[in-house]
């Protein structure tokens, strides 16, 4: 009878422990989705006027020494 009171005992610890657990998961994935929430709707409010495109320019575009000063006698 008391070796029976222990497994129970043992094994209604073990499950607190489990639920313990899953809730500290649950609220982990909860506070996970609201920052990507929040990060979307932040992202959502700038509408790209502060994320910088990296262009390359096309050779026409570039203009190097020679190549400025004869763009401005075609001027």
């Amino acid at each position: 009878m008391i070796k029976k009171f222990f497994i129970r005992l043992v094994n209604w610890s073990e499950q607190r422990e489990d639920m313990a657990k899953s809730a500290f998961r649950a609220d982990q994935k909860e506070q996970e989705r609201m920052a990507r929430e929040r990060h979307e709707q932040i992202m959502a409010q700038r509408d790209r006027k502060y994320v910088s495109e990296r262009t390359i320019p096309a050779e026409g575009e570039i203009l190097g020494p020679s190549d400025s000063a004869i763009k401005e006698e075609e001027k």
